[in-house]
């Protein structure tokens, strides 16, 4: 016999819930009037009966779709990550640790493995000796910007509002890394000092403890505050 849409979908939908029914009568009445009457279905908690429609039990019970879990697939994806980055972080580790045995050997490292020994030392230790100071800011000393205009991108400016004359400038890779760029001021230093009337660059020590060791100069040497060479004029 034939069914209506809604009727079967009824149906369709019972089975997929598992539910005991029974079905009564209304087999004339669907096949004259169609949708207009609806045979009478009654929930059973014991065995399903079904008298009249036999085509009902035919009725294909939908197959249930089996999803994957979003979560399971972010777990997945995040411990895939974890051991990406626990495999590489091992691979430095083993690789500072041989650049450390080889400079402890007295081998002088080339430029680009310096820069990954200093590089990592930073990275993995949290860690900066003066020489690096020299290899990871990536400035020519010899020949420093004339202003702050002509640093490149490496640098951020965290100038102090309260700071007149002064412009703080911080290495955004290295942020332990600082430099300071004073414009001239007669009579800046009174006493020993003589007056500095140009603008000038300080390099600040990232393990300085108090003024004796306050400044670097271009050869990374911690130096006086007041020390002369901690001026580092640009060259015209």
């Amino acid at each position: 016999m034939q069914l209506n849409q809604d009727f079967k979908e009824f149906i369709t939908l019972l089975n997929l819930h598992k539910v005991e029914y029974m079905v009564v009568g209304g087999k004339r009445q669907t096949e004259r009037l169609g949708r207009c009457r609806k045979p009478t279905l009654t929930i059973k908690r014991n065995k399903m009966q079904i008298a009249e429609i036999e085509e009902i039990t035919s009725i294909e019970k939908p197959k249930q779709e089996k999803h994957f879990s979003p979560f399971l697939l972010i777990f997945v994806c995040i411990a895939i990550t974890c051991a990406y980055y626990a495999l590489a972080d091992k691979d430095e580790q083993t690789y500072l640790a041989e650049l450390i045995a080889r400079r402890e050997s007295g081998e002088q490292l080339p430029k680009g493995e310096m820069h990954d020994y200093c590089h990592l030392l930073y990275v993995l230790k949290d860690s900066i000796s003066l020489e690096c100071v020299c290899v990871l800011d990536g400035i020519n000393w010899d020949k420093p910007p004339q202003n702050p205009e002509k640093l490149n991108g490496d640098w951020e400016d965290v100038t102090n509002p309260n700071d007149i004359n002064r412009q703080r400038f911080k290495n955004k890779r290295y942020p332990k890394v600082e430099i300071y760029f004073d414009k001239a001021i007669e009579n800046e230093y009174k006493g020993k000092n003589a007056a500095v009337k140009q603008n000038h660059w300080h390099r600040v020590n990232p393990n300085s403890k108090n003024d004796k060791d306050r400044y670097l100069d271009i050869d990374c040497n911690a130096i006086h505050k007041n020390n002369p060479k901690s001026h580092i004029f640009s060259k015209k």
